[in-house]
């Protein structure tokens, strides 16, 4: 494990005068996810030189040297799936447990419209291609840690909205459920007893649907659209065993602001690792803040 946590950290921290091959992964069609995990792109291959191949349902956007796409085409229609409207205010979905099965039925559906793409599909089954690394974002994609089977890989994960229990698993830890809040939960660490009560029920509930459920459908997944590689190499793993392999989960979060919990070498903190050095504002606005007689308040919707 430490040797791969290693090998993983001195491939992304560290300029290399040997060029590596990286495949990254984000299928999910959330605008401010892929915000953020495009500046990992342009690190990676502006500033480290390494090779990116990235499947994506967004185009970058800019030319990169040693960076390649394979666009999946159409998207997950995120907006028409879960419209704004009706998540703000239909009653369901104050729920803590429908929540939590949005999340489910989130991950089931983008994974499969990914892979399901013609584009995703013929890359897979490509076998003139080689990695040194796989990253993916670590939100609910399971079943595309198999590609890190397929290239025989090293995995890193990049969660973009913080920390998770079964990221603790992952990572061979335990999360303690007295005084770490669920995720959705929106509990601080020093809970009282009904709280405390309710935070295990949810997190157990969370756990027993992700095992028996939710990470049995991904696996399905992972066979339905991998099945060439079955039949080359043999059965494939569990996305169990593949969540157990990963090496490192880069964690959009910063301990000065998250709730304290246990933690490992392989769990790395990066909040506001993406944020570049900001531009110069416009002229025209720039002097219209600074005479400003009293002050300016900034209102942003965020992406």
């Amino acid at each position: 494990m430490n040797a791969k946590v290693i090998t993983v950290l001195f491939l992304f921290l560290f300029a290399q005068i040997q060029s590596y091959k990286i495949l990254f992964l984000v299928p999910f069609t959330g605008p401010s996810h892929w915000l953020m995990l495009k500046h990992f792109i342009r690190e990676l291959t502006e500033e480290r030189g390494h090779e990116v191949t990235c499947i994506t349902s967004f185009k970058f956007g800019e030319p990169l040297s040693r960076y390649q796409e394979v666009l999946i085409d159409p998207a997950y229609p995120i907006r028409e799936k879960f419209p704004l409207s009706e998540l703000f205010s239909t009653a369901s979905y104050s729920s803590d447990y429908n929540n939590l099965f949005l999340y489910w039925k989130l991950g089931l559906e983008t994974s499969r419209c990914g892979l399901e793409s013609q584009s995703v599909q013929q890359f897979i089954k490509r076998n003139d291609l080689t990695f040194d690394l796989v990253v993916s974002e670590q939100f609910f994609l399971e079943s595309w840690l198999m590609f890190a089977h397929k290239f025989n890989a090293p995995i890193v994960t990049i969660s973009t909205y913080g920390y998770s229990d079964f990221m603790d698993r992952a990572m061979g830890i335990l999360t303690p459920w007295s005084f770490v809040p669920h995720m959705i939960l929106d509990y601080e660490d020093d809970m009282n007893f009904l709280q405390r009560s309710y935070n295990v029920l949810v997190s157990l509930v969370d756990y027993v649907i992700r095992e028996f459920y939710y990470l049995p459908e991904q696996q399905k997944l992972a066979k339905e659209f991998f099945s060439d590689l079955e039949r080359q190499r043999g059965p494939l793993p569990s996305v169990q065993d593949l969540e157990r392999s990963i090496s490192v989960i880069l964690v959009n979060a910063h301990p000065t602001l998250a709730k304290p919990r246990p933690s490992t070498v392989g769990l790395v903190n990066i909040a506001g690792a993406h944020i570049r050095p900001p531009k110069p504002l416009p002229e025209d606005l720039q002097r219209f803040m600074d005479d400003a007689e009293h002050g300016v308040i900034y209102f942003s919707l965020g992406a």
